[in-house]
């Protein structure tokens, strides 16, 4: 029992604040390093500069908690087995570890950065809110909204699936290729842009921003 308590003062205990600490320093230069990314590209126009628009209504995204607290567990877990490998000196361990423990810091700070926060109803665009960032679409170019929920067969092609909510670019059967930023498969809703993309949204009472999306489309 003593040694299990000294592992647990010693090890454990230190290597879950040092996680906490690393991720959150780490979301935050991600996300200085995305705002300051669009804005030197939008100063050197390689692009459009997006609408501005302010939300007049808004619904905040809610986002599932186990699968967060497992990538969390599983950073922590890895960085554990990292000062242990030192500890005792387990050199065939310690490049395992050490991978692992980047590729898991990377991907949490990626999921704190890009993750869904909210979607917004403004003047002109429907607004999509993450962590570190915003993305506007212009009504204009609105298609159709629908409340959907992603296939069964769904699967990410570039992202992070459950870490921070679910974002990046995904594919199924039914909706084709899509970007997702939604918390909750259940609150979802679908859009099809005149040009043939779709987003998969998601946000608390998603009925509610389809059917003010619709009345602005009419």
């Amino acid at each position: 029992m003593s040694e299990f308590l000294d592992t647990l003062t010693d090890v454990i205990l230190p290597t879950t604040i040092v996680s906490l600490l690393v991720m959150l320093a780490g979301a935050l230069a991600v996300r200085v390093a995305v705002k300051y990314y669009r804005h030197r590209k939008h100063e050197k126009m390689l692009y459009p500069i997006p609408v501005k628009d302010k939300a007049v209504f808004t619904k905040w995204v809610d986002t599932a908690w186990v699968p967060s607290l497992l990538y969390f567990l599983l950073e922590v877990g890895i960085l554990v087995i990292c000062v242990i490998a030192v500890k005792y000196r387990l050199d065939w361990l310690i490049p395992f570890a050490v991978t692992g423990l980047i590729a898991t810091i990377v991907i949490i700070m990626l999921c704190c950065a890009y993750g869904p926060w909210c979607i917004g109803i403004g003047s002109i665009s429907l607004i999509i809110r993450h962590n570190s960032c915003e993305d506007n679409i212009p009504y204009k170019e609105i298609e159709s909204v629908r409340l959907a929920t992603p296939a069964p067969d769904a699967r990410c092609t570039f992202g992070i699936p459950g870490c921070s909510g679910y974002w990046g670019t995904w594919h199924d059967s039914e909706h084709g290729t899509y970007t997702a930023c939604y918390g909750r498969r259940d609150q979802c809703f679908f859009v099809r842009l005149k040009d043939g993309r779709g987003y998969m949204l998601g946000c608390k009472d998603p009925s509610s921003i389809v059917d003010r999306l619709n009345d602005i489309l009419k």
